[in-house]
């Protein structure tokens, strides 16, 4: 399988437009950040042009090819990678307003630069080495794109936008100018050139308004973790249980959460207000807007949360395949919880299941039907799980997924010993099981997660 790594430094610049196109393509790749004083001396001479961006594609034989120039590259990606074919036309209409605005675009970026690369080598604009002036230039040049340029480009783009019903750039559809665009907005508002304000964009409402829809589009307010901010309670009993899962990924995505962990006296008074009436529940809460959402079921929280948050979109790719085999996992971990919940549930809750309130040998049947799992339903599913485990280092792969989120807490119970006629070496006899609860453990988020809870 051909895999990505994109190679600039730790700034937006001139790969970003190139990071939101891989982004908005759901496409998997390596966000290499090149460290500018330490790495970049050596790395040059090696680069097609000795600059950045460059995208290195490696292929599944280990053949690796290098392609440069960030215009060129956020063409080939559109191409190679958008399934929708609304990135970069192929219709010459359409693809001439892409092109005009990306046109336009590079206008705004050629005024711009003046404003920009003083501060950087302001010798390369034929000043001195020592320059007195330099800071009262680089004043009056940032100043003056602000009240020319900028007033300017604002009406162009916004003409262009009202002209297309007020969606994106050239239409109805998202396309490579608008992600250009984006960052160029992004780099005029952030304070990053001391002369212009942060605020500049805000007498102009046609360009903020596509501004926000820009960040509503859901791959881009992931990648710049736009939901960070997001209030997240998660309810459910003081156990692992249905909610271990979510709160493993929420973990893993780095997200911080109110556990909150009711007691089972709680419950009957609590449990009327739930939407289905259990647990676990998520509430949702966004404290830029007032607005609060209830989710449930924890099979649909644990995949938005993922959705949501994870930002490298390993936890749940979006490759056909990949997810195939990770909801695979899924399902056989289903099977699992189920072969074992007669067993669970019986030393629980026997009534559900036919016998009287007074059942005097319900120690006995327990007791059997735990040994009988052990023996019969346990080697065969630990079978399959260690055949799963010979493709990876993971139930996928080898990247953590949700599949291994869902399973870990899963076979965790397993060796607590915490269940009457379950020894806590249950799963000794089952090393690449075991081995792989290991590799889990040792994942930072998992290790720091587990810590806190002891």
């Amino acid at each position: 399988m051909t895999s990505i790594k994109l190679k600039y430094f730790d700034l937006e610049g001139a790969a970003e437009k190139l990071r939101l196109a891989l982004t908005v393509c759901n496409q998997d790749f390596e966000d290499v950040r090149v460290d500018y004083a330490k790495e970049w001396g050596a790395m040059k001479n090696t680069m097609p042009y000795e600059q950045l961006p460059v995208i290195e594609v490696i292929e599944a034989d280990g053949s690796t090819k290098t392609i440069a120039q960030s215009p060129s590259l956020m063409k080939w990606i559109a191409r190679t990678y958008d399934s929708s074919g609304t990135l970069y036309p192929i219709d010459v209409n359409e693809m001439m307003k892409v092109e005009e605005m990306i046109g336009l675009s590079n206008d705004m970026s050629k005024s711009f630069l003046p404003s920009l690369y003083l501060g950087f080598d302001h010798t390369r604009f034929g000043y001195p080495a020592e320059w007195e002036e330099k800071e009262a230039t680089i004043q009056k040049v940032q100043e003056k794109f602000l009240k020319d340029d900028i007033p300017r480009f604002m009406k162009y783009f916004s003409d262009a936008i009202q002209k297309q019903g007020n969606q994106f750039i050239t239409g109805k559809n998202l396309t490579i100018a608008d992600l250009q665009i984006l960052t160029q907005m992004r780099q005029l508002s952030s304070g990053w050139a001391k002369h212009i304000p942060t605020n500049c964009l805000e007498g102009y409402s046609t360009i903020t308004e596509w501004m926000e829809r820009m960040y509503a589009i859901p791959q881009i307010r992931k990648w710049y973790k736009m939901d960070n901010d997001l209030g997240i309670k998660l309810t459910y009993f003081n156990i692992a249980g249905a909610a271990e899962k979510v709160r493993l990924a929420l973990a893993m995505c780095g997200k911080e959460f109110e556990d909150d962990r009711i007691n089972y006296q709680d419950w009957p008074t609590l449990k009327p207000t739930m939407p289905y009436g259990q647990l676990p529940v998520m509430h949702v809460s966004n404290p830029k807007t007032g607005e609060h959402q209830l989710f449930t079921q924890s099979p649909a929280m644990l995949r938005w949360v993922v959705q949501k948050f994870d930002t490298t979109g390993k936890l749940l790719p979006s490759d056909t395949q990949k997810m195939m085999k990770i909801e695979e996992m899924i399902g056989l971990s289903d099977d699992f919880a189920k072969a074992w919940a007669p067993c669970l549930y019986l030393g629980m809750r026997h009534e559900v299941f036919g016998y009287p309130q007074e059942w005097p040998e319900k120690g006995e049947v327990v007791k059997s039907l735990r040994e009988k799992f052990l023996e019969k339903e346990l080697p065969k599913f630990m079978k399959f799980f260690t055949r799963a485990l010979s493709g990876g280092a993971f139930f996928a792969g080898e990247d953590v997924t949700i599949a291994d989120l869902q399973i870990l807490p899963q076979l965790e119970y397993f060796t607590k010993g915490i269940a009457d006629h379950v020894p806590a070496d249950s799963l000794a006899a089952y090393p690449a099981v075991t081995e792989w609860m290991e590799r889990m453990h040792n994942i930072p988020q998992i290790k720091e997660w587990y810590a806190k809870q002891k």
